[in-house]
């Protein structure tokens, strides 16, 4: 029998977390690749929220379960918290007493301050402390180097640290 766990049912959109299904097989049934069939509904919208979920996943031959990764999808909206629900649906197998499981995206308001390290374009989301581009409102320090080839959100103020350097492109 085909199961569904989730055993983290927490992600973060701005970043830092993810949340994993866990699809499982009996060991004693590895002999060939599975796939499990699902649907996937929720508050979150798929391939809008996070990033797409096929709806497919195969058991590989050998291996009892497959983990899938919900990875959320910044959109600096804050629209509070979604769910990803996954469930079970017909496949070559029976399904076992977990067949849907749920897992949670926490919708992170940014901070006040959003501090840039490292080099490269300002649109590079990872280089930033808050894991998203400067949004209206927020303070901005740069302590590295950052080029800005087109405009940017409506900061609150920016700090160009001793070193730093801001390149227009």
């Amino acid at each position: 029998a085909a199961t569904l766990v989730a055993p983290d049912a927490i992600a973060y959109e701005n970043g830092g977390n993810t949340g994993t299904f866990l699809f499982s097989r009996p060991s004693t049934a590895t002999n060939v690749p599975l796939a499990v069939n699902y649907v996937v509904t929720g508050t979150a919208s798929n391939g809008i929220d996070y990033l797409w979920l096929p709806g497919v996943v195969t058991i590989p031959a050998g291996a009892s379960n497959v983990s899938v990764t919900v990875v959320p999808i910044m959109d600096a909206i804050v629209e509070g918290d979604e769910t990803v629900v996954v469930t079970l649906t017909n496949g070559q197998y029976m399904t076992g007493g977990a067949n849907s499981a749920t897992a949670t995206i926490y919708n992170v308001v940014p901070a006040l301050l959003n501090t840039w390290t490292g080099a490269g374009p300002w649109s590079t989301y990872t280089n930033w402390s808050d894991g998203l581009v400067p949004i209206d409102g927020q303070d901005v320090v740069v302590n590295g180097t950052v080029t800005l080839a087109q405009a940017s959100a409506q900061i609150g103020s920016f700090t160009l640290a001793a070193g730093a350097q801001l390149a227009f492109s």
